[in-house]
C-alpha cells in the first residue's frame, strides 16, 4: 500500500487523525505533485491566511450578537441578544458573519477545549452604531458588543476542510489508479491536472474574499478572555465616518444634511449644482438608514461645492462628514 492510500484512509478517520496531522502529510504529497495551488492551500490551512491572501468562503462563519447594558445606580444586563435582520445588507454581514484566518490546530484547539463558544468584542463604531440602531434597554445604555461564534461553526469549518482534501484525493486515485501501490505515481501526473482537481474539489469554484488582517481575532473562553487584537473588527465604512464626525450621531448627520440639500436647492442654478443637491439627498436617506457606505460615496460626489456650502452656512457635522469622505 503506498503513502498516498495511507494518506486516504487517515483522512477518512476523524477519531484517530487529526486534521493538522493529515495536512502535514499531505504537504508531503503536494511536493510530489508539484502543483503550486495545491501546496499553497495546504500551508494555508496549516499556517493560516496572512494578510493580503485570499480567504475562501468556507472560513467565513456565521455569529450572533449580543449586548452589555449599563443603567442607573450601577444596574446592568448582559448576553442580550442584539437584532440585525432590519439591518441593510453590507451592515447585517459586518454583524453576523466573521471571518477565520486561523491555522486548522488553532481552530482544533478552540473546538478541543471546554470554554463552549467563542466570540470577540466589537469597536467602538459598532457600539455607537447600535446604540442608535439596534436593540434598546428602557434606561439604560449599550456598553458593549460581543460578537458570538458557536463551537458547532467551527467544527463544521474544519469538517469541510477535511471533505475537501479527501475528495481531492479520491478524484486523484479514481483517475490514477496507480497510486494506490505507488508513490512514484504522483511524479507521472501533469500539474495542470492536478491544478484543476484542486479547482474543483478544493475550492468547489467557490468564491474568495480578501484576507483578513486579523490572526488574533477570536479567542475561546469567556467574554472578558480575549486575544490581544481581538477589537480589530472591520467596520471600514462605519469606522471611517465615526472618524469624521466624531461623538455625533447619523441623526445629527441626517438632520445637518437636510438643512445642507435645502441651501444648495434654493441655490442651484447649474447642472453641477444640481448633481450635488442629489448626492446630498441621497446621503441624507443613507444617513438615516443607517448606510454608511452609501453615505460616504454620496458625499464623495456631492463634493467641494457641498463642502464649501456647508461650512458657510455653519453645518458642522455635514462638512466634517464631507471632508471625511473627499481625503481631506
Amino acid at each position: 500500500m503506498s503513502q498516498f492510500s495511507i494518506l486516504i484512509e487517515e483522512v477518512a478517520d476523524q477519531q484517530g487523525h487529526s486534521l493538522s496531522d493529515v495536512l502535514m502529510k499531505a504537504k508531503v504529497l503536494a511536493s510530489r505533485l508539484r502543483s503550486r495551488k495545491f501546496r499553497q492551500w495546504v500551508d494555508a490551512e496549516i499556517n493560516g491566511y496572512g494578510n493580503g491572501q485570499e480567504l475562501p468562503e468556507y472560513r467565513v462563519v456565521g455569529t450572533t450578537i449580543e449586548g452589555s447594558f449599563g443603567g442607573y445606580f450601577g444596574s446592568y444586563q448582559t448576553g442580550v441578544p442584539m437584532s440585525t435582520g432590519h439591518l441593510d445588507g453590507g451592515l447585517r454581514e459586518a454583524f453576523t458573519t466573521l471571518k477565520i484566518p486561523n491555522g486548522v490546530a488553532y481552530v482544533e484547539d478552540l473546538v478541543s477545549g471546554e470554554s463552549g463558544d467563542m466570540g470577540m468584542w466589537m469597536d467602538g463604531a459598532a457600539v455607537n452604531y447600535l446604540r442608535e440602531n439596534g436593540t434598546q434597554i428602557s434606561d439604560m445604555i449599550l456598553n458593549r458588543v460581543f460578537k458570538r461564534v458557536s463551537n458547532h461553526s467551527l467544527a463544521a469549518l474544519l469538517s469541510s476542510v477535511r471533505s475537501r482534501l479527501l475528495d481531492f484525493l479520491l478524484e486523484l486515485r479514481e483517475r490514477y489508479p496507480e497510486l494506490e501501490n505507488s508513490d512514484q505515481a504522483a511524479n507521472e501526473i501533469s500539474v495542470t491536472e492536478v491544478d484543476e482537481a484542486v479547482e474543483r474539489r478544493v475550492y468547489q469554484n467557490c468564491t474568495v474574499i480578501e484576507g483578513s488582517e486579523m490572526r488574533d481575532n477570536f479567542q475561546a473562553g469567556q467574554a472578558g478572555a480575549m486575544g490581544p487584537n481581538a477589537e480589530a473588527e472591520n467596520m471600514s465604512f462605519v469606522q471611517v465616518l465615526r472618524e469624521g464626525i466624531g461623538d455625533n450621531s447619523l441623526a445629527d448627520l441626517a438632520s445637518d444634511l437636510e438643512k445642507l440639500r435645502e441651501v444648495l436647492l434654493s441655490e442651484s442654478k447649474s447642472a453641477d449644482q444640481d448633481a450635488a443637491v442629489a448626492a446630498i439627498a441621497e446621503a441624507e436617506e443613507a444617513a438615516r438608514k443607517g448606510d454608511a457606505k452609501t453615505v460616504l460615496g454620496s458625499l464623495k460626489a456631492a463634493g467641494k461645492l457641498a463642502f464649501d456650502t456647508a461650512t458657510k452656512i455653519g453645518t458642522a457635522v455635514a462638512a466634517k462628514a464631507i471632508a471625511k469622505s473627499m481625503g481631506l
